[in-house]
């Protein structure tokens, strides 16, 4: 299982990447399955940037 930083870290990259939330979120889904932090953490984490 994935954990937690590692997700952020991943987002991170995607937000340097210049990726908007829907695909950083298709993005994590991709990569961690059923392991991927959830759409609404995903967009908190991108408001508080």
């Amino acid at each position: 299982m994935a954990s937690l930083s590692e997700q952020r870290a991943a987002l991170k990259f995607c937000f340097l990447l210049g990726k908007n939330t829907a695909e950083s979120v298709l993005m994590l889904k991709t990569a961690y399955k059923d392991d991927a932090m959830g759409k609404t953490q995903v967009y908190e984490w991108f408001n508080s940037v």
